[in-house]
């Protein structure tokens, strides 16, 4: 009975003519997602930043519907969307300091409309990771949300070095700019810890790679297409990596990629913070 429930489950998820909304849903994302990534490439105009919103919209509902459960819904993509936009704001100001990246525009952009325009892009970061996660997820079983035997130690260790890992990026950027990836993953991880959820350093150390390998893959996976997207895009970013700047796939250095990994680590968590359950609804590990 279990397997066959599997083997119905997968007849779903690649669409067999059973579920229609699903396959109606699909077809639509792959509409806006081609219109607006033919417009990316293609034209030089001030909307360009509603092109790459669109085409990252029509992207990750076509990944959601491949992942776990297919969409989660309306409401927890706005949920992930507004949640997006001030974490990516964050990153914004720490390049601030660290000028690893920066925007090549055509159009002149007033403050107001640059914020406005710039948030509705941010907003499509979070649930893209969410949607790769749930994909990546699809080839692992685990346990729903258990609760960590591992001391608040740990969960301290790793606030105490998030923060000082941030602390010395601002001090002193040319050296330490890699942390801009790595202290908010330690910050959040150590929160989920504390909270009684699951620690991904925590699974590390006890030799479950599973969430791992899976969130660290979602994270190469959405930086690979955010790279591609972006290579031939107007707006576009380029970026400024001292010692590293070498071997480049599209506009990122190689090892630059690195940095998706604790970066989609540092999304995972939050998502998953049990503090802010009531406000993202269906939440990764429930649907595993």
């Amino acid at each position: 009975m279990i397997r066959g429930d599997r083997a119905n489950a997968e007849r779903r998820h690649f669409g067999s003519g059973v579920d229609a909304p699903l396959l109606r849903l699909r077809a639509l994302a792959f509409v806006l997602m081609a219109a607006s990534w033919f417009l990316l490439w293609t034209r030089t105009s001030y909307w360009g930043p509603l092109f790459f919103t669109g085409t990252w919209l029509g992207a990750t509902v076509l990944i959601y519907s491949a992942g776990l459960r297919h969409y989660p819904g309306i409401q927890r993509h706005l949920a992930l969307a507004v949640l997006s936009v001030p974490l990516w704001w964050w990153f914004e100001l720490v390049n601030g300091r660290v000028d690893n990246w920066e925007y090549l525009t055509a159009s002149d952009y007033g403050a107001v409309s640059y914020a406005l325009f710039a948030s509705l892009a941010f907003s499509t970061v979070v649930p893209a990771l969410d949607a790769a996660t749930r994909f990546t997820m699809r080839s692992f079983r685990f346990e729903a949300a258990p609760s960590s035997h591992h001391s608040r130690t740990l969960a301290a260790t790793e606030i105490l070095s998030g923060v000082v890992a941030v602390s010395i990026t601002f001090v002193a950027p040319y050296l330490f700019f890699p942390l801009v990836w790595v202290g908010p993953f330690l910050i959040f991880d150590g929160i989920v810890l504390i909270q009684g959820g699951r620690g991904i350093l925590a699974a590390l150390i006890t030799g479950d790679w599973r969430i791992v390998f899976s969130v660290g893959l979602a994270g190469l996976l959405c930086g690979a297409l955010w790279e591609f997207w972006n290579f031939w895009a107007n707006p576009q970013w380029v970026y400024h990596l001292p010692y590293l700047d070498f071997l480049h796939i599209f506009e990122m250095p190689i090892l630059g990629y690195l940095g998706y990994i604790p970066f989609a680590w540092s999304v995972y968590q939050l998502i998953n913070l049990p503090s802010l359950s009531r406000y993202v609804p269906s939440r990764i590990q429930e649907a595993q």
